[in-house]
């Protein structure tokens, strides 16, 4: 008697004695009559276990399978998911990125009788909604379905949630992330009129308005996206950062010069020589970084080169004094070169008098950056400071790289300071430097004597002595 013809009560007390579900599934496709009869009880085989049918059904957009899960007698509250990173319920699952149940389903997707059917994930998201899904669950890093979606930028998943109706409310950071994660411009704008358009100056973590996000971009797409957000309301002018005032064209990078003249010109109108709370310029800011691209796309729109911020200090200044400590100076050289191609003030001096030779001796400079500093015309290497010091006297209690190198300029080395210690570089070295015996004896050699009188009375031997390092001395102990 074939198989089919046994009595169907019989057929189905065979089949639910069955506990593999491949076996199961061999049965089911024996003839179409089988099929339609043992097929709800493999959907019914699949909601043990924590049911991985009903989460490919979700994850792939397929309706009918989750509709036969559900008939089979599935319950949504039944699902834990597998992976404490992430998580989340049935409805994370319908982004695309957010994978794993607790066993895997057969390789073969047996359980999947429309494997042609193009995805329907907005069905999905109805029967979810219908059996009591919560469409705005959090997974264990605080994220919707809605918000996971924008940050993987899973479109299908982000209009289906949208029209199945996620809220925008969670979390008030969601145009941030929208932004951040490149979603394009229909997206954005269906969010701005469905509900978001009151954080359009929202700040996140990091201070950041989704204008700044916007401004971050390294694409075309960023002026498209900047009138769209001014459009509906968002402030250009607020800070990047509230503490120092700093401003969007401040925080620009070399992937992003084609929005300056954007920025600059209408309808943005932005100052390019707009300060922070400090008085420092989108150009100190692009000196600081060492960005050779951006100083010479502001000079081209505009800025001054020889802005100065509160110190006194120009761009120049900061290049010499800050820019990419503690990175090598591979990367400056270029930048320095920018700066004064574009007309930077070789001889200009901070509000403490300091040139570009003291502020390059306390940056630390290698030969190669500083001696295209001293090579420059205009550069006085003796010049002094406030105080009366030399940039030779500066680096003297550091050792001789950097004194050795001022005299190999033209710096003399036999000069006191023109402040009240009246020291040459011997009697600073002898007071504030480490055990170098070397560099001592080469300041000996030099002509500076080791027993002569600075303007407080003591010498370089006395120091010396006060710190147990006479024996630095030749011929001492």
């Amino acid at each position: 008697m074939p198989l089919a013809a046994l009595p169907h009560e019989l057929l189905l007390h065979i089949s639910t004695s069955i506990t593999s579900p491949e076996d199961l599934n061999a049965l089911a496709r024996t003839s179409s009559a089988l099929h339609a009869l043992v097929n709800p009880l493999v959907y019914g085989k699949g909601t043990k276990g924590k049911a991985p049918a009903v989460w490919w059904a979700v994850e792939n957009g397929r309706p009918r399978t989750l509709q036969l899960c559900l008939d089979a007698g599935f319950k949504l509250w039944q699902i834990r998911r597998k992976s404490n990173v992430g998580g989340g319920g049935l409805f994370h699952a319908i982004v695309s990125e957010d994978r794993g149940y607790e066993f895997e389903a057969d390789d073969d997707d047996d359980m999947d009788d429309d494997d042609d059917m193009d995805m329907d994930l907005d069905g999905v998201v109805r029967l979810l909604t219908a059996h009591g899904a919560p469409i705005d669950s959090r997974n264990a890093a605080g994220q919707t379905p809605l918000s996971l979606a924008i940050t993987t930028n899973d479109t299908r998943a982000i209009w289906a949630l949208l029209h199945g109706g996620a809220s925008l409310d969670t979390p008030p950071t969601l145009l941030h992330l929208a932004i951040a994660a490149y979603i394009s411009l229909p997206i954005l704008t269906h969010l701005l009129d469905h509900g978001l358009t009151p954080f359009l100056n929202t700040r996140d973590a990091n201070h950041l308005t989704p204008l700044h996000h916007a401004a971050n971009k390294p694409t075309p797409h960023a002026e498209a996206l900047i009138t769209l957000l001014l459009s509906r309301g968002a402030d250009l002018t607020t800070t990047t950062d509230p503490d120092y005032g700093t401003t969007l064209l401040h925080n620009l990078t070399h992937t992003q010069t084609h929005l300056i003249p954007f920025l600059t010109q209408p309808p943005c109108n932005l100052d390019i020589n707009t300060r922070d709370s400090t008085g420092q310029t989108p150009m100190h800011s692009a000196a600081r970084d060492g960005d050779e691209t951006v100083i010479r796309a502001l000079a081209a729109a505009g800025a001054d080169v020889n802005a100065r911020d509160d110190r006194g200090m120009t761009p120049l200044h900061w290049i010499l004094w800050a820019c990419g400590r503690p990175a090598p100076d591979n990367w400056v050289m270029p930048a320095l070169q920018a700066l004064v191609g574009v007309g930077a003030d070789v001889g200009a001096r901070n509000e403490a008098g300091e040139s570009v030779v003291h502020l390059g001796v306390q940056g630390g400079r290698d030969e190669d950056v500083f001696g295209y500093v001293l090579g420059l015309e205009g550069v006085e290497v003796d010049g002094v400071d406030g105080r009366g010091w030399t940039g030779l006297h500066c680096a003297a209690g550091d050792g001789w790289r950097m004194v050795r190198f001022l005299v190999r300029f033209g710096a003399d080395v036999r000069r006191k300071t023109g402040d009240e210690g009246r020291q040459t570089a011997l009697h600073i070295f002898a007071e504030t430097g480490e055990y170098e015996p070397e560099f001592l004896g080469w300041l000996i050699e030099s002509g500076l004597d080791v027993h002569e009188v600075d303007g407080r009375g003591v010498s370089a031997y006395e120091y010396l002595r006060r710190k147990g390092m006479l024996g630095m001395l030749p011929g001492e102990e």
